[in-house]
């Protein structure tokens, strides 16, 4: 079923990047699938082109500044936190970028300047249907409101967006969120 392999490239892709870019590895979906809080740090990027929408990735700062540490090779210490809010964009480009890949290995994309912002609270309700992943056409409160703002239907008026997905991944030493929505494109791949 497609929102299934959607979220395997999702996760797939989430822990290739972690993994190989900053040394951590994802252990599974994160048990309550929750990031409390205001100090996570959030960044989305739009695209376009084959597909079309937005990635955003949420991380709680502490563990932002020991990834970015991982990622740099430097010290906790040395991470300020513009460096912290740089490399959690620059992260959310990684991971974008391996989903794209992952989605369509042939096409062509354009990836737009990242945003990064501190977000609140992430929580992910589990469907029924597709078990614990949350995958629905209709908008998701999702990461730091990031998804929800770009609820607007891609193409003619009337048209249905495209699946929207958010997963908690745990790796051991922390969490992050993990949010897509395609716009458009993904009808071909049903």
């Amino acid at each position: 079923m497609y929102a299934t392999g959607l979220s395997k490239t999702i996760v797939d892709s989430a822990a290739e990047v972690l993994e190989t870019m900053c040394f951590a590895c994802v252990l599974g979906l994160a048990e309550p699938e929750v990031l409390p809080g205001k100090d996570n740090v959030s960044s989305t990027v739009r695209f376009g082109g084959d597909l079309a929408g937005s990635m955003s990735v949420t991380v709680p700062q502490p563990y932002a500044r020991n990834l970015a540490s991982s990622f740099l090779g430097i010290t906790e210490a040395e991470v300020s936190p513009l460096v912290t809010r740089q490399f959690v964009s620059e992260l959310t480009n990684m991971i974008c970028g391996c989903v794209l890949t992952g989605l369509d290995s042939q096409g062509a994309f354009q990836l737009f300047t990242p945003t990064v912002e501190q977000a609140p609270e992430v929580r992910v309700v589990p469907e029924p249907i597709s078990g614990p992943w949350i995958v629905k056409p209709e908008p998701v409160a999702a990461i730091g409101d990031a998804l929800a703002e770009e609820s607007s239907p891609a193409g003619d008026a009337g048209e249905t967006p495209g699946p929207r997905c958010l997963h908690v991944l745990d790796t051991g030493d922390g969490v992050i969120a993990v949010g897509l929505q395609l716009e458009t494109g993904y009808e071909r791949r049903q």
